[in-house]
Parts: structure tokens; C-alpha cells; sequence
């Protein structure tokens, strides 16, 4: 049986819940208490009473969560053009997820929601964006800076990682979701892709389920080929935070507490 300090949840999840009244400090204690999870990614859009009407997170309130979980491995996740467009440091949303995200733990996770720019092989577009990731990890020298990869194609994508981690290693990771690699047409490559990671270069591991061309409330069989990829992990001795990012229902704890049985079916199968 996993070791349940390494999972966790999306606090999208919980949009059903959120939208019906729960509070966010609420689902978050349910989830340490009932559940034993301590790995918690705040998504923008996703934080209660943590944000404003514009989805802008509140960096005291985030501090004042942390301080009222200790027990529990943060990250603040938000949406950035960091592939898309030049960043600036005098963005007012640069700087606010910054702020939220050293008030909150010191580890901000991105990703940029964009489709690729048709220019995007091109060099230019790739010095930008490689640029983009550096700077954020100087914006938060003590802390770390994950990069999800969503609508990019998975060389593209790697391309800029690899060269971004090149500079700044201790700070830059990758929060890796195989279920995104089917936003780009690249679901057949995932255990090609997995096999060939470092895990020295994983913050996290998002644990979803496609089908039919859309998140599942449910982790479970499915079109990603967890069985295969969670041998792979195993196979390659990671051993960081696994979080659930299911669809959101009105059924979510018990899709959680299923999703936990079902991983642990899985790694029993690989000894």
C-alpha cells in the first residue's frame, strides 16, 4: 500500500463543491484528516475565498492557509503565457503569482494553456520562451518553479524544459501529466515518453484518466495506460507526490478514496 504522505489533490476537483459553499480550508482538512493526503496543489480558479472575482490569488490568505497546515506540501498552480508571448517583469499577474506563491510555499507551478504559435520551431520563439522560464526561476531563487506541459508538442515542449533546467537545475522542474500528452495527438507516445525521464526532473505526477476525448471523474482504466506507466515509475525508483486532478463531481471523495485503490491495485501487481 502507498504510502499516502506522497498523494494528493488539485483543488479543481473540488470546483462542484466550492461552487455549492464548501470552503476551501474545509476540503483541504478533510482531505489531510480522512484521507491522509499531504500534497495539495491550489489551482487558480479553484481557491475560494483565496482570490478575487478575477481568479487573482490573495497572498495573505494563501500564507494564512499554510500556517494552518503544516503538515501539508503546497504548490500554487496558476496560468501563464510563458509560451506564447515575452514576459515582463513589470506584469501585474507575474508579479501577483510570484507573491502568492512565495507566501503560500515557495513552489509555483505553470502552464500555459495557449495552442503553439505556428512559429514555434523557430529559434526566436525558442530562445523567448526559454527566457520566460529562467526568469521566473529568479523570481523565486529559493523556492521551485514546476512547468506543466499542456497544448505544446511534447519535443517542442522538452526543448525549452531541458534547456530552461540547464540553467537554473535545483529550482526548475517538470510537473508531468501523461493524460495532456492526447491535448497534442501524442497519447500513443506516453510510455515512450515516460521511460525517457529523468525522475530527478519530476516535481509531480498528476494521476487522470481520459476517455472519449475527456477527463474522467474517475481514476480508473481508461485511454492512458496507467498499469504500464505507474511499472515505468516504479521501474525507475521515483518516489515524489502523486496527485489526483479527476474531473469534478458530486461523488468526488468517493472517486478519491477509488482513484487510492486503484493505484495501490496497481503497484501491488509490481511488486
Amino acid at each position: 500500500m502507498i504510502d499516502r504522505s506522497r498523494l494528493g489533490v488539485v483543488s479543481n476537483c473540488w470546483q462542484r463543491q466550492l461552487g455549492q459553499g464548501s470552503s476551501l480550508e474545509g476540503l483541504i482538512d478533510r482531505a489531510v484528516r480522512e484521507y491522509g493526503f499531504r500534497q495539495i496543489e491550489l489551482r487558480q480558479g479553484s481557491l475560494g475565498a483565496c482570490e478575487d472575482a478575477d481568479r487573482m490569488p490573495h497572498p495573505a490568505a494563501l500564507s494564512a492557509l499554510a500556517s494552518r497546515f503544516p503538515e501539508v506540501n503546497f504548490d500554487l498552480a496558476v496560468e501563464l503565457q510563458v509560451f506564447s508571448k515575452p514576459l515582463s517583469r513589470d506584469d501585474t499577474r507575474r508579479r501577483r503569482f510570484v507573491e502568492a506563491a512565495a507566501a503560500l510555499s515557495g513552489h509555483l507551478r505553470v502552464v500555459d494553456l495557449t495552442e503553439c504559435p505556428v512559429e514555434a520551431a523557430a529559434m526566436e520563439w525558442l530562445n523567448m520562451a526559454v527566457e520566460n522560464l529562467v526568469a521566473l526561476t529568479l523570481d523565486l531563487p529559493d523556492g521551485l518553479v514546476s512547468i506543466e506541459h499542456s497544448f505544446q508538442p511534447w519535443e517542442l515542449f522538452w526543448s525549452v524544459f531541458d534547456r530552461a533546467r540547464s540553467r537554473n537545475e535545483a529550482v526548475t522542474k517538470l510537473c508531468y501529466d501523461p493524460a495532456n500528452l492526447w491535448l497534442t495527438g501524442e497519447g500513443q507516445r506516453a510510455m515512450q515518453i515516460t521511460q525517457q525521464l529523468s525522475v530527478d526532473a519530476l516535481s509531480m505526477v498528476h494521476l487522470k484518466q481520459r476517455l472519449e476525448d475527456s477527463t474522467q471523474p474517475s481514476f480508473a482504466a481508461g485511454d492512458v495506460d496507467w498499469r504500464s506507466l505507474i511499472g515505468t515509475f516504479c521501474g525507475n525508483e521515483y518516489a515524489g507526490p502523486f496527485l489526483f486532478e479527476i474531473a469534478p463531481s458530486d461523488k468526488v471523495w468517493r472517486e478519491l478514496e477509488s482513484g487510492v485503490q486503484y493505484l495501490d491495485e496497481l503497484l501491488r501487481e509490481k511488486g
